[in-house]
């Protein structure tokens, strides 16, 4: 494996296999979580806007990272890494109030989190109902 001497950046031999360096970086988030650090849960993915963002909790919580701590890097973390703490990330007076409700308990099993039983956003239920003839409304980078 690489040194890991202060500062300096762990350095893998070029025959790493994905599933040792995945090995690695979950190590890596299991010290950062343990020792107080923020681990954020963001999906660069477009395909599944929300959707990946269940799996992505998951493949945290499978590389030991506490669910807890997986659900603040996806809500209240993830709104202080873009500034916008004061409307998003918590249920509190004052801010958006966008919230999922959900079927069981993401502290013993995060993929509760997909049981989504209704969404409220602006203050309104959302219908979540499939719809065949939804088009996502951001444009797709180029070249996609």
């Amino acid at each position: 494996m690489g040194s890991r001497g202060a500062g300096r950046p762990l350095r893998l031999p070029a025959n790493t296999t994905l599933t040792a360096a995945l090995t690695i970086q979950g190590e890596f988030g299991r010290f950062l979580a343990e020792a107080g650090g923020k681990i954020i849960a963001g999906t660069d993915a477009g395909f599944a806007p929300g959707l990946t963002l269940h799996y992505e909790m998951q493949m945290l919580v499978d590389a030991g990272i506490p669910p807890m701590k997986a659900i603040q890097g996806a809500t209240i973390w993830g709104a202080e890494s873009i500034g916008q703490q004061k409307d998003l990330g918590t249920i509190e007076s004052g801010k958006l109030a966008d919230i999922t409700v959900i079927e069981g308990n993401p502290l013993s099993n995060i993929a509760a989190t997909k049981n989504i039983r209704m969404v409220i956003k602006d203050g309104k239920v959302m219908d979540t109902a499939f719809d065949p003839r939804w088009v996502n409304p951001i444009p797709r980078p180029r070249g996609q």
